[in-house]
């Protein structure tokens, strides 16, 4: 395995070290220091798409892998949904375990790591222009890999679901979904090898959703939470069909992405149920057509949040958790009146759902060092709420909300095609 210096950042000269010895594979030099052991066999896997400067494997060093977790280590402790203590440090083992053990995933780990650093040590002020090499690179490399072994597979859509999520919190969605839209097909053979997932309805093309949710599949729900939030933020949409004819399935063991977005796996399901059915009828449904919308309010309210597994927690963080998944439950109502029943932002059903974002926001602002629990629910009350005071409140979170309005200037009433042409001018998704 081959991967960079932790030492080196993007900046850095591609002039090799004087007690380096040069490693010519084409045009590209890589620089590696001197080892008495032999590098691995897989070097030419990585020769044409990565970044120049490389140093031994890890498991010969461990500085990459150390850097990499000293950076993650500070993005788990964001998470209000985290595990209790000893899970977390099982959790822990496991993914350096992984970065170890894959050439794809530890390189956009330390792509990873080297980005979390920059954005907390200069915010706002970040170039972030600088990263886009390494992205393009390891694009490439996810993209034109040819191996085709399940596992392989798996590490392909491991790491794409990585660069996409890293190129999201970059502030450059367009690249993200682009990747997230390539992988598709690489998702859908990753789950149809698994015959769990099959669809149960005879009809459907689809996996079985229900199935799907069910931990640990980590590749799966990350892949469907990306596609669904993108469905349902930006308006396109959904990457691969999802069978919901199965109802969701109980379990007792936790989902590890849902302790880093903080929607519950039943209220996810639900999303994706309105984002198929808006799918099948782009211009709304036919007069006297049957919509299931009742169901899915009523089992939007039957959910209840599932009992806290972490006692060591501080209890104001118990408090924001709850918070957040309630925002997720409004979040999915405000979608489901508007995106679903056709009502405008001004109905009252969407309104209460506003000011309950609105204050649980408010509880929880100061807890929310990323932002990342709440910014879809907080997304959607901005653009629904009456109240400029509010919408000055989201700013902070969602920062183009106050600098073009359109529709909903002065709350003045938006429908969700609105909304959807507001995200389309705001951000371009090359589709």
């Amino acid at each position: 395995m081959i991967l960079w210096s932790a030492a080196t950042t993007p900046n850095d000269s591609d002039n090799p070290d004087p007690d380096e010895q040069g490693v010519i594979d084409g045009d590209v030099l890589y620089s590696t220091p001197q080892v008495n052991q032999p590098l691995p066999t897989d070097l030419a896997l990585l020769a044409f798409s990565l970044p120049p400067r490389f140093v031994p494997d890890p498991r010969l060093s461990g500085q990459t892998v150390r850097f990499i977790m000293s950076q993650y280590e500070q993005l788990f402790e964001l998470m209000f949904f985290r595990p209790a203590r000893r899970h977390m440090e099982c959790l822990r083992g496991r993914f350096a375990q992984r970065i170890i053990s894959s050439n794809l995933i530890h390189c956009s780990s330390y792509l990873g790591a080297q980005l979390l650093q920059v954005l907390r040590q200069d915010g706002d002020y970040v170039e972030l222009e600088r990263f886009s090499p390494w992205f393009e690179r390891l694009d490439r490399l996810c993209l034109t890999w040819n191996k085709v072994s399940l596992e392989d597979l798996k590490e392909r859509l491991t790491t794409s679901l990585e660069l996409a999520f890293l190129r999201y919190i970059s502030s450059n969605v367009k690249s993200g979904y682009a990747l997230l839209r390539h992988m598709a097909p690489v998702f859908m053979q990753v789950a149809c090898a698994d015959p769990t997932l099959w669809p149960r309805d005879p009809s459907s093309n689809g996996i079985s959703l229900a199935h799907a949710l069910v931990p640990p599949r980590h590749e799966i729900d990350r892949f469907i939470f990306m596609d669904n939030v993108s469905s349902l933020t930006f308006g396109v949409p959904l990457l691969v069909e999802y069978d919901t004819s199965h109802p969701m399935i109980e379990t007792t063991v936790a989902n590890p992405i849902e302790w880093i977005h903080g929607c519950p796996n039943r209220l996810m399901f639900l999303i994706v149920k309105i984002n198929q059915w808006r799918m099948r009828h782009p211009n709304g449904c036919l007069e006297g057509e049957y919509v299931p919308w009742k169901e899915i309010e009523k089992d939007a309210w039957a959910w209840n949040p599932a009992p806290v597994g972490d006692f060591e927690m501080e209890s104001s963080r118990h408090v924001a958790r709850v918070a957040v998944q309630e925002g997720w439950r409004h979040a999915l109502l405000i979608y489901l009146y508007m995106g679903m029943c056709g009502v405008t932002s001004h109905d009252s059903r969407v309104q209460t759902s506003v000011r309950q974002i609105s204050g649980l926001y408010s509880v929880i602002k100061s807890q929310l060092a990323s932002g990342m629990h709440l910014m879809a629910p907080v997304l959607l009350a901005a653009i629904c709420t009456r109240s400029e005071v509010d919408r000055a409140k989201f700013r902070d979170l969602v920062s183009h909300s106050g600098k073009d309005k359109g529709a909903a200037a002065n709350g003045e009433p938006v429908v969700w095609d609105d909304y959807i042409a507001s995200r389309k001018v705001m951000i371009d998704l090359g589709i």
